[in-house]
């Protein structure tokens, strides 16, 4: 038995940023100088990225108007881990919920009380009860429906998760598996001049993916 990935949905948060914008907010964040500042604007220039999304509407704006960073020359007192956290779990459910309705109007004839099994992947944020319980409450999912977290395993986790969806596909012909990807990257900053930070801080941004999957017929993957 094979299985059909039948649908990906998406979802972006609502702050959708230049790269130079961006560039901006970095170079003051980590008071670069004007040579340091000049290098960082080529490093986002030639990354071939146009604008990311994020929940964090400070990377477009100016020191003064900041909501979740220090209004501070030097961002001090700089979020904690239990800050970001808190805002992961503001922001997760509601783009979560967004992602997989869009992924499950595009197969109307799956009903929600026929998902068996919810995958919830992140390497950007944890919090307890979880995202999957509060899931299985927003998107009105069976009390019975499985559900597995895979987490801080980074980029490679939807593939870790496709092939839990796969497994439990296989071992069941009535199965019928949401797959849930959210990662907020943004939130996680790091203020340092390191180059693997200016490179991370330079390509990471947000977003939202949903994949539903279901046996297939015929061997058909």
């Amino acid at each position: 038995m094979s299985s059909y990935l039948c649908a990906i949905g998406t979802a972006n948060p609502p702050h959708r940023i230049p790269q130079l914008q961006i560039a901006d907010f970095m170079a003051g964040a980590l008071q670069l100088d004007e040579a340091g500042t000049r290098k960082l604007r080529a490093l986002y220039r030639v990354s071939g990225i146009g604008q990311r999304y994020t929940v964090l509407p400070d990377y477009g704006r100016t020191n003064g108007s900041y909501e979740f960073f220090a209004n501070t020359l030097d961002l001090e007192p700089f979020p904690s881990v239990g800050q970001r956290m808190a805002e992961y779990r503001r922001q997760a459910l509601p783009l979560s919920v967004q992602a997989a309705q869009d992924c499950l109007s595009q197969v109307p004839e799956v009903a929600m009380g026929s998902i068996t099994h919810l995958i919830t992947v992140s390497c950007t944020g944890m919090y307890a009860p979880g995202l999957d319980i509060e899931l299985v409450a927003a998107l009105q999912l069976p009390s019975h429906v499985q559900r597995t977290c895979v987490n801080f395993m980074g980029c490679y986790a939807a593939v870790n998760a496709l092939k839990l969806a796969d497994a439990f596909c296989r071992a069941n012909e009535e199965a019928r598996v949401l797959v849930v990807c959210t990662e907020l990257c943004t939130l996680h900053f790091q203020k340092s001049t390191e180059e693997d930070h200016l490179v991370s801080n330079a390509l990471f941004g947000m977003g939202r993916r949903r994949y539903w999957c279901r046996p297939g017929p015929g061997g058909r993957p």
